[in-house]
């Protein structure tokens, strides 16, 4: 049976049957306290394990994308450093009348057949007369130009450093210019003097970032025939964190 009950609200008065009563009275329970109960201690520390699993695995593989990448670069740098190296010696050499090869940049001392070291001298030198030395005439010869390749050392325990280009021209001799003489000038002496460039007159580039010689610890090696220059290195590319490298082997002989 349905009873009318009474009920004020907001001023107003209405009548509810009892099945709606009890509908509102049940509407208005607090809930269980199944349903809002929280996380036990246990699943908070699973869902923290896995968490932290995720970010590992996540943060690992973002180290490695950024490694792979850094590597790639690197690689990148050295092969345009082995290929820029290549086509300059291989270009400078070929056209050279001679060539020298010296302990290193502060260690004069030349280097003979068989031997390594740190600089290479290329020198191109024309005579006094074209004609008498067709002829075989004996004459003068006047230096036209030096160009030195010297691996300069930064690091002694680690045996590396970059590798330098020096190149100067000199005038021939004529009405203004008495020309550098072969025989007034030791080639020691020159190479000494287009390093130090006192007077601004070199043209002085890097040519290698990094290097490492590995004929003997050195980068030029003087051939045992005497006519070729082997130039044997390993390219570093990189920073004191993680460095990347590579080696290389070639050989050019003076055709002038």
């Amino acid at each position: 049976m349905n009873t009318l009950i009474l009920s004020r609200k907001n001023g107003r008065t209405r009548f509810l049957q009892s099945s709606s009563l009890n509908a509102l009275l049940r509407s208005n329970r607090p809930r269980s306290n199944s349903r809002l109960r929280g996380m036990t201690l246990v699943e908070v520390m699973v869902a923290a394990s896995i968490a932290m699993l995720v970010g590992a695995a996540v943060m690992s593989m973002t180290l490695s994308v950024g490694r792979i990448h850094f590597d790639s670069t690197a690689k990148l740098l050295i092969n345009k450093d082995v290929r820029s190296f290549t086509n300059e010696l291989s270009y400078s050499t070929r056209s050279a009348r001679d060539f020298r090869i010296y302990a290193s940049a502060s260690d004069l001392t030349e280097r003979d057949s068989g031997l390594a070291g740190d600089v290479l001298v290329l020198l191109w030198a024309q005579p006094e007369s074209i004609a008498d030395a067709t002829m075989g005439t004996a004459q003068e010869y006047f230096y036209e130009k030096v160009i030195v390749f010297a691996r300069i050392i930064e690091d002694e325990d680690a045996n590396i450093g970059p590798v330098m280009l020096y190149e100067r021209d000199y005038a021939l001799p004529s009405g203004t210019s008495s020309g550098t003489p072969a025989s007034q000038n030791t080639i020691a002496g020159l190479t000494a003097a287009v390093m130090a460039n006192k007077d601004g007159l070199t043209d002085v580039r890097k040519v290698i970032e990094l290097t490492r010689g590995l004929a003997d610890e050195r980068l030029f090696f003087h051939s045992r025939l005497g006519d070729s220059i082997t130039i044997n290195g390993e390219l570093y590319h990189g920073n004191d964190a993680r460095r990347v490298t590579n080696t290389f082997n070639f050989t050019v002989a003076p055709r002038g």
